[in-house]
C-alpha cells in the first residue's frame, strides 16, 4: 500500500474517536447477540429433532413381526404373508 499523504488524511478529533469506539462496541455487541440466538435456535430445533425422531421409532412399527425369542435384527426377516390369495 503506498504511503498515505498527509495532506490528505483525515485527523479524528477526540469525540470522534470515541464516537467511533462507541459504535463499533455496539456493532460487535450487536453482532454477538444474533450469533448467540442462531445457536440457540440450532441447538433447540436440533434437540427437537432428535427427541421426535426417538419418539417416532419408538411409537412406529415397522410391519414385521419377530419370532418369540429372536431381537430385531437378527435373523432373516419372516415370509410376508399373502392373505389375497393371489400365487
Amino acid at each position: 500500500m503506498p504511503p498515505v499523504d498527509p495532506e490528505y488524511s483525515l485527523k479524528l478529533t477526540q469525540e470522534q474517536v470515541k464516537a467511533r469506539k462507541k459504535r463499533n462496541l455496539v456493532l460487535a455487541l450487536i453482532i454477538v447477540a444474533f450469533m448467540a440466538l442462531v445457536f440457540t435456535i440450532t441447538v433447540v430445533r436440533l434437540q427437537e429433532g432428535v427427541a421426535r425422531q426417538a419418539w417416532t421409532s419408538a411409537t412406529e412399527t415397522s410391519g414385521w413381526e419377530t419370532a418369540p425369542g429372536i431381537q430385531s435384527g437378527e435373523g432373516a426377516p419372516p415370509e410376508p404373508s399373502t392373505e389375497s390369495g393371489d400365487e
